[in-house]
C-alpha cells in the first residue's frame, strides 16, 4: 500500500513538472518571437535594431527552449523511437535490455549533471557573459545541470519501476505455479492414496 501511495505521489509530481516545463517553454518561445519580430520591425522602419538581440537569442532563449524541450520530450515519452530488434526479443530479454538502458542512462545523466554543475559554479564565480557584452550568461549553465539532474531521476525512476514490475511478475508466476501444483496434488488420485496410506 505504501509503495502504491508513493507511486501515486510521484506521478502527481511528474504531471505538475510537465505542466511547469511546458508553460515555461511556451512563455520563453513567445517572448523570443516577440523580441525577434520587434527587432526586425525596428531595424526595417527606424534603422535602429534592438541591441543585443542576437546575444539574447543565442545565449538565453535557445538554450532554455532546448533544455525544456529535452525534459518535456522525455517526461511525455515523445522521443523518436525506432524498434528494429527490440520487438523481436523474448519478454525476459526485453525487460533485461530495458532495465540496462534505463540504468545506464541514469548514470550518464547523473555524470553530466555533476560535471555541468561544476561548470555552472565556475561560470557564476567569474561572472561569464555573452562575448564582449555585459549580458550575463552564467545562470543558463545552472539550468543545464538541473535538466540533467531531472533526467537522471526520470531514468532512475524508470529503472526502479521495471525492477519492481519484474519482482511482481516473479511473485505472480511463483504464486500461479504453487496454485497449479496444489491443484494437481488435490486432483491426483495417486497422491491422495499415498497420503491416506501415510496416515
Amino acid at each position: 500500500m505504501r509503495a502504491t501511495m508513493n507511486q501515486i505521489k510521484f506521478q502527481q509530481a511528474r504531471k505538475r513538472l510537465i505542466s511547469i516545463v511546458d508553460s515555461l517553454a511556451a512563455v520563453v518561445l513567445i517572448v523570443m518571437t516577440l523580441h525577434v519580430v520587434m527587432n526586425a520591425l525596428s531595424r526595417s522602419l527606424q534603422s535602429r535594431p534592438i541591441e543585443y538581440t542576437l546575444e539574447y537569442v543565442q545565449y538565453w532563449y535557445l538554450p532554455i527552449i532546448a533544455m525544456l524541450g529535452f525534459l518535456s520530450a522525455q517526461l511525455r515519452g515523445r522521443h523518436i523511437v525506432t524498434d528494429l530488434i527490440f520487438q523481436a526479443l523474448p519478454p525476459v530479454t526485453k525487460r533485461a535490455v530495458a532495465m540496462s538502458i534505463q540504468g545506464a542512462c541514469a548514470l550518464v545523466m547523473a555524470g553530466f549533471a555533476w560535471g555541468t554543475w561544476g561548470s555552472a559554479l565556475h561560470s557564476a564565480t567569474v561572472g561569464q557573459s555573452a562575448g564582449v557584452t555585459d549580458i550575463p550568461t552564467w545562470p543558463v549553465y545552472f539550468l543545464v545541470s538541473i535538466t540533467f539532474s531531472i533526467l537522471a531521476i526520470e531514468f532512475g525512476a524508470g529503472f526502479v519501476e521495471l525492477l519492481r514490475n519484474q519482482a511482481k511478475l516473479e511473485e505472480t508466476i511463483n504464486g500461479h505455479e504453487t496454485e497449479m501444483i496444489t491443484a494437481a496434488l488435490q486432483n491426483d488420485p495417486t497422491e491422495v492414496r499415498v497420503g491416506r496410506q501415510g496416515k
